[in-house]
């Protein structure tokens, strides 16, 4: 490789990063937003979210030139009916967050995030015969022992926590059977609960239960469109530009920085009970991207061990005046 397209590969691996960092921080920042619309319904919250975030991709379709895309997904009738399921699932999702917000338990929020990545493990290994190695298995087993330690610690089980880790980690597994890009994916799941965001929103204003106090809480209720898919962009061009492993570490910066939230700004209490469960599922998590990160360094090492023994494989060839 010629030393002039190195830099563009630094600069596309640093956008790259940039772009990762800026959707997890925004993900990590969602607290404030929904905090800030704390008067407004939940019911209501998903319906205005699932309509103004349709025109957003409307938008981006039209932007990005995915029309085409789109309609060669909605042809597949598997592709069309495994979406129908997904939009169902990230309904739930988005409608068990606003609900955590709604009742002031965002390090329950958190603590779904944080397991979400071992509880995909363990659907991998069921649906889809992937292998589970050993470490893998640990870090399950350490979050599974954590969620043990909160339940008899606090007395309550983290249905609204458990419930995002189920709703998010069937999601991903959904869609990594349907492998469409992420805006046209999203657009058609949110397309097929248009009519109901529309629908909803018509009865609500009929019935004059829409709750909006004033024009600032109108304007955060509109910029639920941008919230929701802005940082879907920027996690797409992360996702093209940096290798899964270091990608899958960064994953847990979002709940990190909602779990501090919650302590700092929110004033959610937080005992050592509650801490002891969470430092199981932490230590869990530690161990899974660790061992992650090292067996991506230790590919990159193989691979770049590999370069120069083929360069000199192909220049011996080239001295014989041969193609390799």
């Amino acid at each position: 490789m010629s030393e002039g397209k190195q830099p563009a590969q630094g600069e596309s691996a640093g956008v790259g990063l940039s772009c990762a960092l800026a959707a997890f921080l925004a993900w990590g920042l969602m607290p404030l937003y929904f905090r800030a619309l704390g008067s407004v319904p939940p019911i209501q919250l998903i319906l205005h979210r699932i309509v103004w975030t349709a025109l957003m991709l409307v938008f981006l379709l039209t932007v990005l030139g995915k029309w085409d895309n789109l309609r060669a997904v909605i042809r597949s009738k598997r592709a069309l009916g495994i979406l129908l399921i997904s939009s169902v699932l990230i309904c739930a999702n988005w409608f068990q967050y606003i609900l955590a917000m709604e009742l002031k338990r965002v390090q329950e929020a958190s603590l779904g995030y944080f397991i979400t990545p071992l509880f995909s493990v363990v659907l991998g290994v069921a649906f889809l015969g992937e292998k589970l190695r050993l470490a893998q298995a640990v870090a399950s087993l350490l979050a599974a022992g954590g969620l043990l330690v909160l339940i008899s610690n606090t007395g309550t089980t983290p249905w609204l926590g458990i419930g995002l880790a189920f709703s998010f980690g069937f999601y991903g597994l959904l869609r990594k059977l349907v492998p469409v890009d992420p805006v046209v994916g999203l657009a058609i799941e949110t397309f097929i609960l248009l009519p109901i965001g529309i629908g909803g929103l018509a009865w609500l204003a009929f019935t004059k239960q829409l709750e909006i106090d004033d024009t600032n809480q109108g304007v955060l209720i509109l910029a639920s469109g941008i919230i929701t898919a802005g940082p879907l962009m920027l996690f797409a061009a992360g996702v093209r530009a940096l290798p899964l492993a270091i990608l899958g570490f960064f994953q847990y910066l979002s709940p990190t920085i909602q779990f501090v939230l919650s302590i700092m700004v929110l004033g959610e209490p937080i005992d050592s009970g509650k801490l002891a469960g969470f430092f199981w599922i932490w230590a869990g998590l530690l161990l899974f991207s660790g061992e992650s990160i090292w067996r991506w360094w230790q590919g990159r090492k193989a691979r770049a061990l590999l370069i120069p023994q083929e360069k000199d494989h192909a220049l011996g060839f080239s001295k014989l005046g041969v193609k390799p």
